[in-house]
């Protein structure tokens, strides 16, 4: 740096100012004022007045200014002074907000005076800083002195030049054995600005440190210690500093610099050690306990350490450090667990400048995949994995990848994040030692809420793992074994559909569900002995196996057979009677559970047997029969007949296998024909009277045309001939004839339950009584016959078709209102009647 010389104040041209308007009152023009009044006058008089004065003859004001370098002159504002005027010595003299004061003094303006202005600092010590010439008193009235006092900004700088936050700043006056500043260095590196004066009464000497540390608030370090002439500390101009009105102090902060290629920090499987998400790996020096350099975070294996080393006394720029440890620390940042992973004595020999090309060093740290299997080898996907670190006691809770290549490998993401950048989610460097201590970790894993595994590893054993793309993975086997169930009914046959299969872990009150489906099935399962196991089948749940009890899962090839008690369950169709087989009906049972579809009986054509294969005992069943909906029901297969509800039962499983019988509305129905009022017909109507009846229940309708008012139809399935109550069929009943019953829609049979069908016709009894011409009297003894035309019935057997479709019915209102005269009989006996 470029200093000034100091040159006396009497060879400075004085410059005349504004005069202000202030003035000190004296003792003279104050006399009648009140003691209360006086008395602080009098205080600042014996302040003001010069020592051994009686009169002041005139005023003197004076402005005080100091250096600011180049960039001009700075008002002395508010700063306590003591001046000088010849013999008169005016003590603690306060300048305003603008550098100027007024003095009276006892001395005409033609007088000669000399004017000294002492600087009183705030640190108790008043430097000689102006002197004048002799020369008329009124030379200084409105002028200004320049005092030597300096705008200092010191700037502290590492030997890059680059600034110091947060270093102190601490200048002594050596002379008087007193601090005059201590300052703290802002962000922007300066200290702002101070005030530093020299003293024009003899040499001063000060001495300026600065004292740093690159992580506060740790003991701060003494990087620069300068001792010089206080001359030595003026700046006089730009040109010898950084930036305009600062001084640059030249620190002993140096750099070593990793730069992960030719100089490298790796961990001991040979890969470059890198800080990522939560983890933060960083290398520092430390010397007798205080941190001697910035906490550097290691990237790529390369980081800039800056430190700071202890300055030579009077060589700026120029410290050393031949003492300190270097380290490297893994730091869990949200946990805060914190593990030295390298340490080593004076690494890089004595620091006393740069060092671009340091050894490389290799940490106690291991980049670790940990990888879960089962018993068979297979990548073990889990979601309650917890790896306890060492020291701290402090739990992971985390999990395995379950596909690709991180399938079965513990998840690290709550370290390193989970971007992959330089380690994947599932790679996390793990610390080995700690200050040379081994560290083991605990890792304990779950698998249905059953402990599968807990064991304890150490990174430091490395060597003797596998590894995947030259990262080291540890394989740890969990006791998780894949397991095949083979589920039998009673006769040792697999279980049809689905059954869900329960294993119980008493030691540990777990159950663990799963569905077996065609009665073969696997999956994976923790090992245990003394297990137990149930099922849940077509609505019957919790069901034990006959054998075996209990059973182990212990090794990698197990299968566990389960026998239950399931049935069958035949059922026999009978007619009405209970006398005669229903042949290939349709048999369903329908469960309420979802896991269950409609179970179908098969039936066995030998042994006339509806099957419904495998029931669990206690389960109780509708039961429910339906003649078959693709035809296949003999005698039924005509398109209304098919897919009909035959008849149920509720049938319950017993410990065996099931025989039943289901009785269904298949009969044969007896109908007798009676009159409408439910009498018997004469025995004449009773010779004319024809049934006709339909079997409808195939595709081709089997009539019956029968000359009688009394008649049982009998039923036979193989034939087509099937009547079953609840069943419409066509039914018409003729006398003489003249269609007297028709169901529009088919008559419906009633339950056989209900007995003889007793068919009430249009059939009335009716009376007729002959009278004389004049109707007044009775003939008796004659013979009357009432004759219709009516469909022969007996003749007519071509076409039943066209029987059944006959219009006859449209006379039979005619018949129920015929009566004695001779127009109606002969209408009725006529021949030509048609419709």
């Amino acid at each position: 740096m470029i200093f000034r010389t100091l040159k006396t104040l009497s060879s400075r041209t004085l410059k005349p100012a504004v005069k202000p308007k202030v003035r000190w009152m004296d003792m003279s023009r104050k006399i009648l004022l009140t003691m209360a009044t006086i008395m602080p006058i009098v205080i600042a008089l014996l302040i003001a007045t010069p020592i051994g004065a009686v009169t002041a003859d005139s005023e003197l004001s004076i402005h005080l200014q100091y250096y600011n370098g180049t960039a001009g002159m700075l008002d002395l504002a508010n700063e306590i002074v003591t001046v000088k005027v010849n013999d008169s010595v005016f003590k603690n003299v306060q300048t305003n907000g603008t550098g100027w004061l007024t003095l009276s003094i006892p001395y005409a303006p033609t007088d000669n005076v000399m004017v000294e202005v002492w600087w009183n600092a705030s640190w108790g010590v008043s430097y000689y800083v102006n002197y004048t010439a002799l020369q008329p008193a009124s030379n200084f009235n409105g002028s200004s002195i320049s005092c030597s006092i300096y705008n200092v900004n010191y700037k502290p700088l590492d030997v890059a030049n680059a600034v110091l936050p947060h270093a102190k700043v601490k200048i002594m006056d050596r002379n008087a054995s007193v601090t005059m500043y201590e300052i703290d260095v802002g962000a922007d590196g300066l200290t702002g600005n101070i005030k530093l004066p020299v003293d024009l009464a003899g040499t001063r000497y000060y001495t300026t440190t600065v004292l740093w540390t690159p992580t506060t608030p740790i003991t701060l370090v003494k990087v620069y210690n300068v001792t010089g002439n206080a001359t030595a500390y003026v700046p006089t101009d730009s040109a010898t500093t950084s930036t305009a009105g600062s001084v640059v102090l030249p620190c002993s902060v140096y750099y070593i610099t990793y730069d992960g290629y030719y100089s490298y920090i790796e961990d001991l499987a040979g890969i470059l050690l890198h800080s990522q998400g939560d983890l933060t790996i960083f290398a520092c020096i430390y010397s007798n306990g205080t941190l001697m350099s910035t906490q550097s975070i290691i990237e790529e294996g390369g980081t800039v350490i800056r430190v700071a080393t202890v300055a030579e006394d009077d060589n700026p720029g120029a410290g050393n450090l031949f003492d300190y440890e270097f380290r490297i620390y893994w730091r869990w940042e949200t946990p805060s667990l914190e593990y030295l992973i390298y340490w080593e004595k004076n690494t890089f020999g004595t620091i006393s400048g740069n060092i671009s090309s340091p050894p490389s060093i290799t940490a106690n740290a291991v980049t670790t995949i940990v990888k879960l299997l089962d018993k068979s080898g297979d990548p073990l996907a889990l979601s309650d994995v917890s790896i306890t670190f060492p020291i701290y006691d402090y739990t992971l809770s985390t999990s395995t990848g379950t596909s690709g290549s991180d399938d079965g490998c513990v998840d690290w993401s709550a370290i390193i994040g989970t971007s992959w950048w330089w380690y994947a989610p599932d790679e996390v460097p793990l610390p080995a030692k700690h200050n040379d201590t081994v560290l083991t970790y605990r890792i304990t894993a779950t698998y249905e809420s059953i402990t599968v595994l807990d064991e304890t590893f150490a990174p430091i054993d490395y060597s003797t793992w596998s590894n995947r793309w030259g990262v080291p993975m540890l394989e740890l086997e969990c006791s998780v074994y894949w397991v095949s169930f083979e589920l039998l009914d009673y006769h040792g046959r697999n279980l049809e559909g689905n059954a869900m299969l329960t294993v119980t872990y008493p030691s540990e009150g777990v159950e663990i569900g799963f569905l077996i489906v065609g009665g073969i099935g696997g999956r994976r399962l923790p090992g245990g002995s003394g297990l137990t196991a149930v099922i849940d089948y077509k609505d019957v749940y919790d069901i034990a196996p006959l054998e075996p009890t209990s059973f182990n899962i212990n090794d990698t090839s197990t299968t566990i057979t389960l026998k239950f008690p399931i049935y069958d369950l035949m059922v026999y169709v009978y007619d009405y009677y209970n006398k005669t087989i229903v042949e290939d009906l349709n048999g369903t049972i329908d469960f309420a559970g979802g896991l269950w579809p409609t179970q179908v009986a098969w039936y066995n054509a030998t042994g006339k047997y509806h099957l419904f294969k495998q029931l669990p005992a206690n389960g109780s069943y509708a039961v429910k029969m339906y003649t078959r909906s693709d035809g296949g029901t003999p005698g039924f297969d005509a398109p209304a007949a098919r897919g009909k509800f035959m008849g149920s039962a509720t049938v319950k499983m017993p410990n065996s296998d099931l025989e039943t019988n289901i009785s269904i509305p298949l009969y044969n129905p007896r109908i007798v024909i009676k009159a409408a009022d439910g009498s018997e017909l004469p025995q004449e109507l009773k010779d004319v009277t024809w049934i006709v009846v339909g079997a409808n229940t195939t595709s081709t309708t089997t009539y019956f045309l029968n000359n009688t008012v009394d008649i049982t139809y009998e039923s036979n399935q193989s034939l087509g001939i099937c009547f079953v109550g609840g069943w419409a069929y066509p039914l018409r009943v003729y006398v003489g004839g003249v269609l007297v019953y028709e169901a529009s829609n088919g008559y419906v049979l009633p339950d056989p339950s209900d007995g003889v069908i007793a068919l009430n016709v249009n059939v009335y009894p009716s009376t007729a009584t002959v009278w004389t011409y004049s109707g007044n009297y009775p003939i008796p003894g004659l013979v009357f016959k009432l004759q219709w035309s009516g469909v022969n019935i007996s003749n007519f057997a071509s076409s039943p078709a066209t029987l059944m479709t006959s219009t006859w019915s449209t006379y039979y209102s005619t018949f129920k209102s015929v009566g004695v005269y001779g127009f109606d009989i002969m209408l009725y006996n006529a021949t030509d009647a048609t419709t």
